[in-house]
């Protein structure tokens, strides 16, 4: 964050800038003093004096910041300024403050299940998971006595009046990948790239598409997406013929042109027969999957995202003024198991194990909405809106793959 110095001079304020990098209005009197700022430069007010607040955090806030309302939101996460600046835990000129895609007002820094957002709603400690230390975590605790847990009404407020996609747009928003038809030809990351990254799965794959692209382009990698709809890269039967012929030209191509790394990933609810996989036909399955990938690649397993009780769109279109009527508790949406069996495969194969629930179901229950942003375009897709919010996210722990031994 740029550093704000403000010094009281007679008979003027004059007000030093460093390094700023976004634009900010400060209003002391009736002067207002617009901030838009590369390098340092320093401006001149002849209303009265002020001095800048000095952030929790240790850098000192301006003075539009340290004289804000309430109720004032200067970055547009949700949380107020005050809010902000009494815990210190995020910038309050940063929706993002730690930069990795999920929106402040979405962080669980203390991981009680309340989210940023939840604890300004009920008055708790972001930072303290059991903020009045009665033994119960701040996310299943009865703040306001109303016998429901606290976690469970933090998301009780309206659908933001300018959703991104709209709820009507929701189900037709998908980039790079096109559900029944795969890949578009459209996402490609850095194409003129020596590093290659495979996107390999079924749609679960495919929904990662744009966010991986967007990283791609950043981190100079040249992607390719091998995704097809209803048909997982594990080593599993399908009713569908064409899933074990999709496999195998997959597999074949990836022989003859290793990629520097391949990210697998898949819908981890499939049914068979009328009966889920069994963790161990999963199991199995992934194991010969990553025994067919070529051994001069690294590989990372991804595992597979939240699945909702109902079509979070739909649901929002007759719960407009209560967001929290359509989510899933974490316990439901993810499962562990699953996440085990994946893990277990991918160590005993030299993989790399990794998760993105952490940004996608970052407070329980498992968002629908984070700020004005639409996660899902069903009950168990993301958005491509909101894949590419995570590129960094999903860019940081690919990264990691690649750097692996």
């Amino acid at each position: 964050m740029g550093r704000f110095l403000a010094r009281r001079d007679q008979p003027s304020v004059r007000l030093i800038v460093h390094g700023a990098s976004r634009r900010m209005v400060a209003r002391q009197g009736t002067a207002v003093v617009f901030l838009v700022c590369a390098t340092t430069f320093a401006l001149t007010s002849a209303s009265r004096g002020f001095s800048a607040g000095r952030s929790p955090i240790g850098s000192e806030w301006p003075a539009a910041i340290a004289s804000s309302s309430a109720n004032a939101d200067t970055d547009g996460d949700g949380l107020t300024d005050r809010f902000e600046r009494k815990w210190g835990v995020t910038d309050p000129l940063k929706a993002d403050t730690n930069g990795d895609g999920l929106l402040d007002g979405a962080e669980d820094p203390d991981g009680d299940g309340l989210s940023n957002l939840g604890e300004q709603r009920f008055g708790t400690n972001p930072s303290n998971p059991d903020t009045d230390r009665d033994g119960i975590p701040d996310g299943r605790d009865d703040a306001n006595r109303d016998g429901v847990a606290d976690g469970k009404q933090q998301d009780d407020r309206p659908v933001p009046a300018h959703l991104r996609p709209s709820l009507a747009e929701a189900s037709s928003d998908y980039q790079c990948y096109v559900p029944g038809s795969g890949d578009n030809g459209a996402c490609t990351g850095d194409p003129q790239s020596d590093v290659t990254v495979v996107l390999y799965g079924d749609s679960h794959a495919g929904q990662w598409a744009p966010a991986l692209n967007r990283a791609s382009a950043a981190r100079h990698w040249h992607l390719f997406i091998m995704a097809k709809s209803g048909c997982p890269s594990v080593d599993v039967p399908r009713s569908n013929p064409a899933c074990a012929a999709w496999r195998s030209a997959s597999e074949a191509l990836l022989a003859a042109h290793p990629p520097s790394l391949v990210v697998i990933t898949n819908y981890s609810h499939y049914m068979y027969q009328h009966h889920k996989y069994s963790s161990a036909a999963w199991r199995n399955g992934l194991a010969r999957t990553l025994a067919a990938m070529p051994p001069e690649s690294r590989i990372l397993v991804l595992g597979d995202t939240p699945k909702f009780a109902r079509n979070v769109p739909l649901c929002l279109r007759t719960h407009l003024t209560n967001i929290a009527a359509c989510e899933t508790s974490r316990s439901d949406a993810i499962s562990a198991t699953h996440d085990r069996v994946e893990q277990s495969a991918a160590r005993a194969a030299g993989a790399t194990f990794s998760s993105m629930n952490a940004w996608v179901c970052p407070y329980d229950p498992c968002s629908a909405i984070v700020g004005d942003l639409l996660l899902w375009r069903d009950n168990h897709h993301l958005t491509s809106t909101y894949s590419v919010q995570l590129a960094p996210a999903l860019g940081a722990l690919v990264a990691n793959a690649l750097a692996a031994p």
